[in-house]
């Protein structure tokens, strides 16, 4: 009898997370720690850089491609000693540590909801006096940026890009004051260096992409989506009666109204004809034999249970954080105040009347609204439902899930397949003229025909000129780039309260006891 004992079989792996895929772990270790072995654990090899797992993964993902891409490409000619990378991993961890327990202790809230809405609301009101001001007996000689400029001056946008590249480096300097440990504060050429690439690499690609118009209806294109292409619109009866359809000067009425009829018999028949093959399709898309006893649409009946479950966890979720807010409001007393006022009313519903031009357009609904919410804005039925808004949103926020997918997305379009991309060229003018046509139909489509027809008229005409209106406060570049650097500074000056205090200067001195040259 073989009493030698049998080799104990190996465990199978665990699951991976969704934010820790095969690649991006492989990534990792390949660049990062090459020498680990593959089954030790990514939080044992490496330091956390915040309190989610999930986050720290893609924060090394990107820092792993930035290592092999711009620093091991001339490092690895001088030395194979991983001592630097050590020590960059070791500062960038000491940053975001810092940058999570100071984003933990500002107000979301209020930035979010009230001063960023602000923020913007002054900004359209300036944009809308330049444009009333232009080529008027007021400014007759003087361009929209120019008046703009007058009513917001800004220090970086004084005379030269040198006067914003002066700006930025004040405010790396500013930053790293308070962000960086000491050791590394005190070394002049690493304090320097580090300076050097958040103003000039980071701080004024940011700033000067936002600025361009194209790339802000570009963004909004792919916030809110591509505009749905509807049937009609992917047939057309012929091509030139396309291209003639548009030019109505030389067609008589009776012409036209002839062409809108044939259109719209056209587009009823296309209709029916997608309708017959959908129906005709249907037997041909399932690849298992029809069961006589089963139900006929087993596929519809579970996608509709799907969505049935859905909408009963969404609603009881609901219904637990109503339950708790309630629960709390009535067990406990009620608490001094955590902000200056209730979320009904921060500055964000001002800012969405004044962007809509409610007071000019519809004033009785901005009346009527008004009046619906302030029963909610008033003790104590104020208190349960501020604090209903404040529960929702703020576990909104807090949930990793969001910030994952957020550096995920901007990974893949900065770094797609793992490497940078190369740089989007700049779009001629009627490419620019395409990109916001894209952004007027996405923003059409997202409106509900309702409100469009009861709102903005009964015309598309109507319609395609009123969402223009909103698309033109950011026709402007140099317009735009006061607004960049006004949300750059209010960002900055909450999450580094500091320097809205005290010069950059004396938070040098007060660290390492002399200024930053």
């Amino acid at each position: 009898m073989n009493l030698t004992p049998s080799p104990t079989p190996p465990l199978p792996p665990l699951p991976l997370a969704p934010h820790e895929d095969k690649k991006t772990l492989a990534l990792i270790r390949r660049v990062l720690r090459p020498q680990s072995s593959p089954n030790t654990p990514l939080e044992d090899i490496l330091p956390a850089l915040t309190s989610s797992p999930g986050v720290d993964v893609q924060l090394y993902a990107f820092l792993a491609i930035v290592c092999r891409d711009f620093i091991f490409a001339w490092y690895s000619k001088i030395t194979n000693d991983r001592t630097f990378v050590d020590e960059v991993i070791k500062v960038i961890a000491h940053t975001t540590r810092s940058l999570e327990q100071r984003l933990r202790q500002t107000n979301l809230e209020v930035l979010l909801l009230d001063e960023l809405p602000a923020l913007l609301d002054n900004h359209v009101r300036d944009y809308r006096q330049c444009v009333y001001r232009h080529r008027t007996a007021l400014c007759p000689h003087l361009s929209i940026p120019e008046i703009f400029h007058n009513l917001q001056p800004h220090p970086a946008l004084k005379s030269s890009p040198e006067s914003e590249r002066v700006y930025l480096k004040l405010l790396s300097s500013g930053i790293l004051a308070t962000l960086l440990p000491t050791e590394d504060l005190q070394s002049n050429c690493e304090r320097t260096l580090i300076r050097e690439i958040l103003s000039g690499l980071v701080l004024w690609n940011v700033v000067d992409k936002l600025s361009e118009p194209w790339m802000l209806y570009d963004i909004i294109t792919k916030v809110l989506g591509t505009p749905q292409q509807t049937a009609a619109d992917s047939d057309s009866i012929t091509p030139a009666e396309v291209m003639n359809s548009g030019d109505d000067s030389g067609m008589s009425k009776k012409d036209e109204f002839k062409m809108k009829r044939r259109k719209s018999r056209h587009e009823r028949r296309v209709s029916k004809q997608l309708l017959m093959k959908q129906v005709a399709d249907m037997p041909s898309r399932t690849t298992t034999p029809v069961n006589p006893i089963a139900p006929a649409h087993p596929i519809s009946i579970s996608h509709h249970i799907e969505h049935l479950l859905g909408l009963a966890a969404l609603l009881i979720n609901l219904a637990t954080t109503v339950v708790t807010s309630i629960y709390a409001f009535m067990s406990h007393p009620p608490r001094p105040p955590r902000r200056k006022k209730p979320i009904l009313r921060m500055s964000f519903l001002k800012f969405i009347s004044n962007l809509l031009r409610l007071d000019s357009s519809q004033p009785w609904l901005k009346g009527n609204l008004l009046l619906a919410l302030s029963p909610f804005a008033i003790q104590p039925a104020g208190s349960l439902i501020d604090s209903l808004l404040s529960d929702l949103f703020q576990a909104h926020l807090a949930s990793p899930d969001l910030v994952v997918k957020i550096l995920a997305s901007a990974r893949a379009a900065l770094f797609p397949n793992g490497t940078l991309g190369p740089p989007r060229p700049y779009p001629t003018a009627v490419e620019q003229a395409a990109i916001r046509e894209m952004a007027m139909q996405t923003l059409l489509d997202k409106i509900p025909v309702v409100v469009k027809r009861h709102y903005f008229g009964t015309e598309q005409r109507e319609w395609m000129s009123i969402v223009n209106g909103y698309l033109d406060i950011f026709e402007e570049r140099e317009v735009n780039k006061h607004l960049v650097y006004q949300i750059l500074e209010l960002v900055v000056v909450r999450l580094v309260p500091e320097l809205e205090e005290v010069e950059v200067r004396k938070l040098m001195k007060e660290r390492i006891g002399a200024a930053d040259g």
